[in-house]
């Protein structure tokens, strides 16, 4: 099953797993920290440095449950 990544999101946003950060930004609610979302640093090649929200093992089998897959 493929979700398209504004319904994704959105649905993450409506059940209270992430918000938007006054940036605009995707950011998990720290509850959800480190069980669902991990969070990390990164730098590109143009030292370009960010956060990276990444879903871990266990929030793929809650997101599956979300999304009833």
């Amino acid at each position: 099953m493929q979700i398209k990544e504004r319904v994704f999101v959105q649905t993450l946003i409506e059940r209270g797993l992430l918000y938007r950060d006054a940036k605009k930004r995707l950011c998990p609610v720290a509850q959800y920290v480190p069980e669902v979302f991990e969070m990390k640093d990164y730098v590109n090649d143009s030292n370009f440095s960010g956060v990276q929200t990444l879903i871990t093992i266990k929030g793929k089998q809650i997101l599956r449950e979300v999304f009833n897959v």
